[in-house]
């Protein structure tokens, strides 16, 4: 309903533009002419000329408060204008066109209302959609912070033990030396320099998935 009503408003608008003021005219009187099912006579055409170009050039006035002051201070500018009581076919022609007039001021005026709300409610909308990307954003960074804590505590376990085992092959090779010499104390340090190779590699492998990861992470695309 809403797009209909919206399309209409956009036909009107474009019709205002298009339209000169005498094609205007010439429409409202074929109009007239229409809806009386009989030409309009020249007396009254030219009346309704007359009115035409006044309520074109008051139709932004709201200067009157009802629709029954509008049309009696029409009336009686009209009179004073022909120095006579106008006659009532007259009248009813004026009254009509008064109407049809105000009708479709009343249309033109309610579409940018619905456009507004339309509008206020996409601002709405954008507003909430921010507000979710903010706490995403902020979601986002408590992981990763907290991954980088994960990280710098895994380096600092993994620096004491390789630590330790440094400190346990150099205490070993000592111990070694002093009881069975160069020979037995070469093959346990290439046992421990393996185990320690290992341990190397595993960390490597540990810091290359992290790598991946973390940027699977960032490539993924937002949820809207």
């Amino acid at each position: 309903m809403l797009e209909e009503r919206k399309r209409k408003s956009l036909r009107l608008r474009e019709m205002d533009e298009m339209e000169t003021k005498e094609e205007r005219e010439k429409r409202m009187m074929l109009e007239e002419e229409k809806r009386m099912k009989k030409p309009i006579p020249d007396e009254v055409r030219k009346i309704l000329k007359d009115h035409i170009k006044m309520v074109e050039e008051l139709r932004e006035m709201d200067e009157m408060k009802t629709k029954e002051e509008r049309e009696k201070r029409m009336m009686l500018e009209e009179e004073k204008r022909m120095k006579k009581p106008i006659l009532d076919e007259m009248r009813n022609i004026l009254k009509d066109y008064i109407k049809m007039v105000q009708e479709r001021r009343i249309k033109s005026s309610e579409f940018p209302e619905d456009d507004k709300k339309m509008l206020e409610k996409r601002k709405i909308k954008s507003f909430e959609f921010l507000e979710d990307d903010k706490k995403m954003l902020e979601e986002r960074k408590r992981k990763s912070l907290r991954l980088r804590e994960m990280d710098e505590m895994e380096t600092k376990e993994e620096r004491e033990k390789r630590m330790m085992l440094e400190e346990e092959k150099r205490m070993l090779e000592e111990e070694n030396r002093k009881k069975s010499g160069e020979r037995s104390s070469t093959s346990l340090v290439k046992a421990f320099d393996k185990m320690i190779e290992e341990k190397e590699k595993r960390k490597k492998i540990k810091e290359e998935m992290k790598k991946m990861k973390s940027k699977s992470f960032s490539k993924k695309p937002p949820n809207s």
